[in-house]
């Protein structure tokens, strides 16, 4: 609970010092993800979803930006799971498919570059609302923590005077899965937006 109320003191405080309103730009993004859990081995990033959502982006200068997003997400992952049986004396394998629905809100420093492209960072919180885990084809139920941190960023390319082309990645601080660890999300995404 530290961090999430860290994380929402830090966009309330930067928000509040948006004084110049000819310098807020509101808009709408949509766009894909590639989504998957990095572990302590590997990453692992096939799963499709999608996003959509609103952006807040205050430009101080030709050479800062600060942009605050609320997007509605679709992510996950799976996992193969080995079982032994004392019958076969052997492994057994089975799949494990997570889909993930969350709400998240990215806060992220843009570095402004040659006018048109934006070096971005910073932290991302999720609220999981939905969720779908199956195991071998089979719908199971397992315990997921509802928040989840984690650290963003990319490269954005706006082109005319309205639109951009948003490339992130995404790196999960938190674990998904209350009863299992080592299993955070991973997610790569490419989105369209459109600033009035």
């Amino acid at each position: 609970m530290n961090k999430f109320f860290l994380f929402f003191t830090l966009l309330f405080c930067s928000l509040s010092l948006l004084q110049a309103q000819d310098q807020l730009r509101y808009g709408l993004k949509a766009g894909a993800n590639l989504s998957g859990y990095h572990t302590k081995n590997s990453a692992k990033t096939d799963l499709f979803g999608y996003q959509f959502g609103g952006v807040i982006n205050y430009q101080s200068n030709s050479l800062l930006a600060l942009q605050a997003e609320l997007n509605f997400t679709k992510k996950g992952g799976g996992f193969h799971i080995y079982e032994y049986t004392n019958f076969s004396a052997e492994f057994i394998g089975g799949y494990t498919e997570t889909q993930l629905t969350y709400i998240e809100i990215p806060l992220t420093a843009q570095l402004i570059f040659l006018k048109k492209f934006r070096l971005e960072a910073g932290p991302q919180i999720s609220f999981l609302i939905n969720d779908q885990t199956t195991y071998r084809d089979e719908e199971v139920d397992v315990e997921l923590n509802v928040l989840d941190f984690g650290l963003t960023g990319g490269l954005t390319y706006s082109f005319g005077e309205h639109f951009f082309l948003q490339a992130r990645y995404t790196y999960g601080l938190s674990e998904v899965y209350s009863e299992r660890d080592r299993y955070k999300n991973s997610v790569v995404s490419l989105a369209l937006g459109y600033l009035f």
